[in-house]
């Protein structure tokens, strides 16, 4: 009985052996199959902790787990190791029998329950791994799909897509990245589970420090290290790092550079990386700085064909506004998409220099002695150009300032004052030669804007410096005139200065002097426009009602 009990035992454990073996195997195809086929490496890797069950019972029927070996004595267990030896002949192993062999190393060659846990740890942080793998590749496959549409988005000319596509590639690269980087290192949950069974002396004795430490000391006594191999793996390095067990007759994990080096030899390396696989993920860093290297010229691409994009738009602005500059001054509102497309050497007094453009803004606030310097100190302009390399620069002109120099309408700073009412200013222009008579492109004179703008101080300034009373612009409209002057010219639809006064929908103080001071001037408050209808009759605001009635009245022509 105890001999049939023998034998079930020795063949429990040679099938245990087998399947380990199978085990082993099934990791080492999963591993040839990365980056080539991920849901058979995956499915291979599952499979493989499916017999690693297996193995378990096997060897737990066999009687070679600890919780077994715990309950025998010193004594029972070099009487089982001793049937074990003679079952399988192992000569070199001959060392065990002898008589003050200390127990650790005989536990240990009976023990299969630490290199069978250990071998579960591997497999499962081995499926991390390829797990991990497997998305980032995904994700650097997104990016480069993303790189070549938006390439052909450029091409195309749709820049806007080319940029989305651009990033959605950068941020694909970013996640593939991290999850290479975390391919190291190990869910928590694992680890954790690891280190219990790693702490644990009565169901794994030989996974704690303190017996590999005892065994490893008992061997080299004996002269027999070359049954021992370190027991340093760690749960990061997956399959990889192989080590012994049960006094060398078991191996666990498999050695990655021997794999790569076969691979290589037989020309069935893998397409990521000529160096084949690391447990780290460094590998995989490899596609990561293809891709990015791919990127970076894409990116280039856009840059330069953006900028001749946008060299090529401004060339035709540039044609579009010279086109324009020998038409009547009327037209040059036209300039106004151009308007900093061309230096002033070929816009000629149109165009705006910062100078110009400041001179306009000074008499518009009424900074008096900022308008002062420009129109006396300032001998140099500057304005925006491109070089040869069509990089932005500025360009300064040795030129003064002409005080009339107009915008792109064709109003001068004098039209500005008379706008904001800044009689400060105007008057500092007119000193300085500005032209009260100056018309801008619709014909408007600087009378006309302040009219239209309430602007009662500039009026009287204007009117003081004598500006032509009968000045009509384009639209048949006359300035404001001294006593004598007449008031009551309309333009083609019949409107006269008075009716352009109250059409201001913003009717505050100053308008409303303006109102009473051209009717004060004998402007006709029942001067109809060309549907017959007077001031009164389009205007709806309270006081200035009142004030054409009190016109009618003393005018006699009140109904």
């Amino acid at each position: 009985m105890e001999r049939s009990k023998t034998k079930e035992e020795i063949y429990q454990r040679d099938r245990g052996e087998e399947i380990f073996l199978e085990v082993q195997d099934l990791c080492r195809s999963a591993l040839m199959s990365y980056h080539k086929d991920w849901e058979k490496a995956v499915s291979e890797l599952k499979l493989a902790v499916e017999k690693v069950k297996r193995v378990q019972d096997h060897f737990e029927k066999a009687g070679l787990e600890s919780l077994k070996l715990n309950k025998m004595t010193a004594g029972g267990r070099r009487i089982k190791a001793r049937d074990v030896l003679e079952s399988d002949l192992y000569e070199a192993l001959e060392f065990l029998n002898e008589p003050k062999l200390p127990d650790v190393v005989v536990y240990d060659f009976l023990d299969r329950s630490a290199p069978v846990k250990q071998l579960e740890f591997r497999i499962l942080s081995e499926v991390d791994k390829a797990n991990k793998r497997a998305e980032g590749e995904s994700k650097v496959s997104l990016a480069r799909k993303c790189i070549q549409q938006g390439m052909k988005d450029q091409e195309a000319g749709m820049f806007a897509s080319a940029k989305l596509n651009f990033d959605r590639a950068q941020t694909s690269m970013k996640e593939a990245k991290q999850l290479f980087i975390s391919v190291n290192q190990p869910p928590e949950e694992l680890m954790s589970r690891w280190n219990e069974c790693c702490a644990d002396s009565e169901r794994f004795p030989m996974l704690t420090t303190e017996k590999q430490r005892e065994l490893e000391q008992a061997l080299i006594d004996r002269e027999k290290e070359m049954f021992w191999s370190p027991r340093d793996w760690e749960l990061g390095f997956g399959i990889d790092h192989p080590t012994l067990f049960c006094v060398g007759m078991l191996e666990v994990g498999i050695d990655l550079q021997e794999l790569c080096s076969e691979m290589k030899e037989s020309g069935m390396g893998w397409p990521h990386s000529e160096e084949g696989i690391l447990h780290d993920g460094s590998d995989c860093m490899n596609m990561i700085e293809t891709l990015e290297g791919e990127l970076q010229d894409a990116l280039r691409f856009q840059e330069e064909d953006m900028a001749f994009k946008a060299e090529k738009d401004r060339s035709r602005s540039e044609e579009s506004a010279v086109s324009y500059l020998d038409r009547p001054m009327e037209q040059r509102e036209l300039l106004i998409p151009v308007w900093e497309d061309l230096p002033p050497d070929k816009l000629g007094e149109v165009a705006a220099t910062d100078e110009v453009k400041e001179l306009h803004e000074c008499a518009f606030r009424g900074d008096v002695e900022r308008l002062v310097w420009l129109l006396e100190v300032c001998e140099k302009q500057h304005f925006l150009d491109y070089d040869e390399k069509k990089k932005p620069v500025q360009v300064t002109v040795n030129k003064r300032l002409q005080v009339d120099v107009p915008d792109y309408d064709g109003k001068t700073a004098l039209f500005q004052c008379a706008r904001a009412n800044q009689s400060g200013a105007a008057k500092v222009l007119l000193e300085h030669g500005a032209r009260i008579d100056h018309r801008d492109v619709n014909g408007n004179s600087s009378l006309h804007i302040a009219a239209a703008s309430g602007s009662s101080e500039v009026v009287k300034l204007l009117l003081e410096e004598k500006a032509s009373p009968l000045l009509s612009n384009l639209l048949g409209e006359l300035s404001l005139v001294a006593a004598g002057a007449d008031l009551n010219v309309s333009d083609h639809a019949g409107q006269t200065a008075l009716r352009h006064a109250i059409k201001n929908r913003r009717l505050g103080s100053k308008e409303l002097y303006m109102i009473n001071f051209l009717l004060v001037m004998g402007a006709d408050a029942d001067a109809r426009d060309g549907s017959g209808r007077t001031a009164l009759d389009l205007c709806d605001h309270l006081q200035a009602r009142s004030l054409l009635r009190r016109a009618y009245s003393s005018q006699g022509q009140l109904r």
